[in-house]
């Protein structure tokens, strides 16, 4: 996956058909200019080589999102693994001004040292829950953070954008015709492969159709079949939702309220043919990671933090998140839990809700558990191969048919409990003691 395309000047390779060159820069160090400075700050002051731990979390979602579906991860691995700049980045970087001397020393002479975890693509993440933890020296980690946010957050906000029509149509077969608009074809690929692990059955981009093996399904537009039949007879160009076919793609719109299209078309009796979202790659309103330095290596020692500046709704310390399940594997709560901590047996688990409050609940119902995060990165090598888009795709489907339907509804959902470990609330409420 090649990264930022920046007009820095005219040299470098760019689509002969923009009618111009332009540089791309294939480091993911170099998405950023505002990452760039701030690890300038960090390696200049000194700080910068301490090892630190960062998780990427989710924040808030928007109002009527009950889930999260995680998706780019394969693009993320990729990006990352291959973060270390060429000499030709740099040079272009140092004379363009977007490094400073000692950071671009830092970039060509030190390896790439991060451990990244992510959760597998397709799986289910609630508010409260860290989409990525990131461990490495801090500036390595300052950079990577931002690149984890942006990609895993764009395409993930696809891929649930696809999972809620889905759930939307019942049945209803949608087709990604949001990947068209992208003028990369990378960034074509990467949309049609989070609209298809949400669910989506075909694409209307035709290099995402090559790349991935899915199915082109296309209809004229309205105006074309109108042009084509125009004998001067007057026509209203509406068409009998009555009478729908499988061959009929329906258009839901520009994509601001493709749900609410759909359902209508479901309530007026379309039961066949198609449905072609536009708006998968809409900005969703509400969605907001937040990034939280966690701990801080000193001398070899792990020092909890409430974040860079003192933050109440910081979780502090090194973390792993774990899922507990019903008998049936129906996600009951999701937990954090210290990584020096014993977990907690599902037969006993306890949760405590309220960042600050040290009263914990029994997780009733529970009897199994399982880590939500894997590792992808080691020292800032791939940990194993991708997983395949088909695997992804049953995932996720598999999570949604077992989630509970108060966490699912379109409209209002149910928040899904998150939570920390009895341990490491404990924890959370002596830092806030010394604070006070």
């Amino acid at each position: 996956m090649s990264c930022v395309g920046c007009l820095v000047n005219s040299r470098g390779m760019g689509p002969a058909w923009l009618g111009y060159a332009c540089v791309v820069f294939q480091s993911v160090w170099f998405r950023n200019a505002g990452a760039l400075a701030g690890a300038s700050q960090l390696v200049a002051c000194g700080v910068g080589h301490r090892r630190a731990a960062v998780e990427v979390v989710i924040a808030s979602l928007p109002q009527h999102w009950g889930f999260l579906a995680c998706s780019g991860v394969a693009d993320l691995v990729r990006a990352l693994e291959r973060a270390a700049p060429s000499q030709e980045d740099l040079r272009i970087a140092r004379d363009a001004g977007c490094v400073s001397p000692t950071l671009a020393s830092a970039l060509a002479s030190e390896p790439n040292a991060i451990d990244v975890n992510v959760p597998p693509e397709g799986t289910l993440l609630f508010e409260g829950d860290p989409v990525a933890t990131i461990e490495g020296p801090l500036w390595q980690v300052w950079l990577a953070v931002d690149a984890i946010s942006a990609l895993v957050g764009r395409w993930s906000a696809v891929c649930t954008r696809a999972a809620r029509l889905c759930l939307a149509g019942g049945n209803g077969n949608i087709v990604d015709a949001s990947s068209v608009a992208a003028l990369r074809a990378e960034d074509a690929v990467s949309i049609a492969r989070s609209a298809y692990v949400g669910g989506a059955v075909a694409t209307q981009s035709p290099a995402a159709a090559v790349d991935l093996g899915l199915d082109l399904r296309f209809a004229p537009s309205p105006e074309a079949v109108a042009l084509s039949q125009d004998d001067g007879t007057q026509r209203t160009g509406a068409w009998a939702v009555q009478s729908s076919a499988d061959d009929i793609v329906v258009d839901l719109g520009a994509g601001h309220d493709e749900e609410e299209t759909l359902t209508e078309l479901r309530r007026l009796g379309v039961a066949r043919g198609s449905f072609a979202a536009r708006g998968l790659t809409r900005e969703p309103d509400g969605l907001r990671l937040r990034r939280d330095l966690v701990a801080l290596e000193d001398a070899g020692v792990w020092t909890p933090r409430l974040g860079v500046i003192p933050d109440p709704s910081v979780h502090p310390g090194r973390k792993i998140l774990v899922r507990y399940l019903d008998r049936a594997g129906r996600p009951i709560a999701d937990v954090l839990h210290s990584v020096s901590e014993r977990l907690q047996p599902a037969a006993e688990a306890r949760i405590v809700r309220l960042a600050g409050v040290q009263t914990s609940s029994a997780i009733e119902g529970a009897v199994s558990a399982q880590p939500v995060l894997v590792t992808v990165l080691r020292s800032g090598r791939r940990v194993g191969p991708d997983d395949p888009n088909a695997v992804a795709r049953r995932r996720l489907a598999d999570a949604l048919g077992l989630l509970p339907l108060p966490f699912k509804r379109l409209r209002y959902p149910s928040r899904f409990p998150v939570g920390l470990s009895p341990s490491l609330a404990a924890l959370e409420g002596d830092l806030f003691a010394k604070l006070a």
